[in-house]
């Protein structure tokens, strides 16, 4: 039997907006997408570019604004 002044973990019914947060929580959730950017990610030549800033943006930034067309990613991210 429970202790006086416990509650009973899982008996206690969820509000509407408890109920909506999580649903929000899950629709709007970037796990997929984030588990996706880091299986893309080719992490020698991002240790390459962390050495310095200048090379950071001579492998990250530079090409994304001379590319013509940009890439798809790099359309998002100028908007």
């Amino acid at each position: 039997m429970a202790k006086r002044g416990r509650k009973i973990q899982g008996t206690r019914k969820l509000t509407q907006t408890e109920i909506n947060r999580r649903h929000m929580d899950k629709i709007c959730s970037i796990d997929a997408e984030l588990n996706n950017a880091f299986d893309s990610i080719d992490w020698n030549r991002r240790r390459n570019a962390e050495k310095s800033l200048v090379d950071w943006v001579a492998t990250y930034c530079v090409p994304l604004l001379l590319n013509d067309p940009p890439p798809e990613l790099g359309n998002t991210i100028l908007e």
